[in-house]
């Protein structure tokens, strides 16, 4: 959300001595529990038909 990059958001931040942190945008590639989910799923339609 760009509300949380703006410089007042940054000043208030660094007034309370923390620092701020951003994320790299979401990719299920890189997140292991998608391809969990991903098998599971494959497996409920097998079953399903």
């Amino acid at each position: 959300m760009s509300v949380h990059r703006t410089v007042a958001a940054r000043d208030v931040v660094a007034a309370a001595g923390c620092a701020l942190r951003f994320l790299p945008a979401y990719s299920p590639d890189l997140n292991p529990i998608e391809l969990a989910f991903a098998k599971r799923k494959t497996h409920l339609r097998s079953i399903a038909t």
